[in-house]
């Protein structure tokens, strides 16, 4: 067993913490208006294509149109801005790459309401329109690739029924899914841009009656479940074919969850004091989600949550993020989160490494340790809700395996812990007391 040393002293100590998002600048043009980076598709750590919304920041505000392909080769170190060639008043839906080459952008037209999908296959340089006359007089809304060849795009209802095209030759031809396949659609009932959820051979998506549509077969058959019968922006994400959470981004502190493919659904409640914006399930974690979360009060900053176990546990990860809250993983140490205006935050890159670390206990979010990475000595800084109490202590190793675990009690907010007793690497610093309350943060050893 490893000996911990209490720090009994009186200290004043500067709040520094390891941010889990570092703020990326995307160098849109200097126009006087928002440019938003709210559609992404991550191919890997490296290469990552982004869809842009642009808001006009003079006081009408409403939309802007914006046709720019935009995608970093670097990890977000640079980025090519490449015109899609969209006519009339063209506004991203969405935006799916099947690799650092191939991508399509979704667009629908700010006035006539009709879409187009534009493709390249030589990384942006040139760009073609697979659609003609699909999704004319209503949004298109998505699209998801189920291979390089086989991709499906879902457009608001015409004709009495959601418009689903199904392509095989990568968008040479389009076929539409017959009404019979569908469910009848409800009054006013439509789809969202990007709202949706894929795994395998089945895919979710939400609508705005709160409703739930799930095909099982790439998009030929669909069934239909009432999740909350209200209007609202519903979006759905799973992180296998059985478990996913149905929720209306921005609008409500309350989401629903389920066991069984989107069958049957239980509602979930959700802090007071934030409004859930967006989730996205992390690969490679067993029911692991990302969370963003707006305040409710100002100056209305976001913050980041995750759950290593279906929304037993929330941990805080990082927060006061000046975003829009759009959140995409790609598994647990790459992410990317959607800036908000100012030319040096206009996109964030998750930096650190989630793990399925997890406990039953409420978080209160991170520990602060100091310097970190550590080679000697460092300093834990305890939260308020646990220092002056006794408290357990763990550290884990980053596969989950507790490497030390000790019951302490300290009258200060500060101790000491040892990282000689460590070898180099990375390691989960865990507090707990008996009331459940649990902070922790990520631990760099490096000798």
């Amino acid at each position: 067993m490893k000996k911990i040393t209490l720090l009994i002293l009186l200290l004043s100590l500067t709040q520094i913490g390891l941010p889990q998002f570092r703020a990326m600048p995307l160098d849109y043009p200097r126009t006087g208006n928002y440019y938003e980076p709210n559609f992404m598709s991550i191919i890997d750590a490296n290469n990552l294509w982004v869809g842009t919304t642009r808001v006009n920041q003079t006081g009408s505000g409403g939309y802007l149109p914006y046709s720019f392909g935009i995608r970093t080769t670097d990890g977000g170190n640079t980025w090519q801005f490449d015109s899609i060639p969209v006519t009339g008043v063209p506004w991203i839906q969405d935006v799916e790459a099947w690799d650092s080459d191939t991508c399509y952008y979704v667009f629908t037209d700010g006035v006539l309401y009709g879409g187009s999908i534009w493709k390249t296959v030589d990384g942006g340089t040139t760009w073609v329109k697979t659609t003609t006359t699909q999704f004319t007089g209503g949004f298109a809304d998505f699209m998801h690739l189920f291979s390089s060849d086989t991709c499906l795009a879902l457009g608001d209802p015409t004709n009495g029924y959601f418009e689903v095209q199904i392509t095989y030759d990568g968008g040479n031809t389009w076929n539409r899914v017959p009404q019979f396949n569908f469910p009848p659609i409800l009054t006013g009932e439509t789809g969202l841009s990007d709202a949706y959820s894929s795994i395998g051979n089945t895919i979710w998506f939400g609508t705005s009656q709160g409703r739930c549509f799930k095909s099982i077969n790439r998009g030929i058959n669909w069934t239909v479940s009432m999740v909350n019968p209200s209007f609202g922006g519903w979006r759905v994400c799973f992180c296998d074919t059985l478990h996913g959470i149905f929720y209306n981004g921005g609008a409500a502190n309350v989401f629903y969850k389920t066991n069984d493919g989107g069958t049957t659904w239980t509602q979930s409640p959700f802090m007071t004091n934030y409004l859930l914006q967006d989730v996205s399930s992390v690969g490679g974690i067993n029911n692991g989600f990302i969370l963003s979360e707006q305040e409710k009060l100002p100056p209305y900053e976001m913050s980041v949550f995750f759950t290593p176990d279906f929304f037993s546990t929330l941990i805080m990860i990082d927060s006061n993020l000046a975003s829009t809250g759009y959140i995409f993983f790609k598994n647990a140490s790459t992410g990317w989160l959607s800036g908000q205006y100012n030319p040096s935050n206009n996109i964030f890159k998750y930096v650190s490494l989630l793990t399925s670390v997890s406990s039953k206990n409420n978080s209160i979010g991170n520990l602060e340790i100091v310097p970190n990475p550590s080679y000697t000595k460092a300093l834990l800084k305890l939260p308020e809700e646990l220092s002056g109490n006794t408290f357990t202590l763990r550290i884990f190793s980053i596969s989950g395996t507790i490497l030390e675990e000790q019951s302490l009690k300290s009258s200060s907010k500060l101790m000491i812990i040892n990282a000689q007793d460590y070898t180099e690497g990375l390691y989960i610093v865990e507090v707990s007391n008996e009331f459940g309350i649990t902070a922790r943060c990520k631990w760099i050893v490096n000798h």
